[in-house]
C-alpha cells in the first residue's frame, strides 16, 4: 500500500491517493477523501474512494472493507 497526501484540513478532510501492491502486480492510484462533519454531539464521517476500474468488483469489496473498518472505529470510540 502506497499514496500521497492531496489535502489535509484540520477537523474538516482528508484526501489521499491509495495504490495497492501485490503478488498480481501494481494497481492505478485510486482516489479516497473523508470528510467531516459536526452532527449533534457527535461527528458525521463520509468517505469516497473511487479508482480506475473495469467493473464493479473492486468497489463492492472496497465497500465492504470501509464499512467493517469503519464500523469498528465507531466500536472503539463509542
Amino acid at each position: 500500500m502506497s499514496g500521497r497526501f492531496l489535502a489535509v484540513e484540520d477537523d474538516q478532510r482528508l484526501a489521499f491517493t491509495w495504490r495497492w501492491e501485490d503478488a498480481d502486480g501494481v494497481s492505478q492510484d485510486e482516489a479516497c477523501e473523508l470528510n467531516l462533519h459536526p452532527d449533534g454531539d457527535g461527528t458525521r464521517l463520509t468517505l469516497r474512494h473511487t479508482g480506475p476500474w473495469r467493473d464493479g468488483a473492486p468497489a463492492e469489496s472496497y465497500r465492504q472493507g470501509w464499512e467493517f473498518t469503519l464500523g469498528r472505529l465507531t466500536a472503539v470510540l463509542r
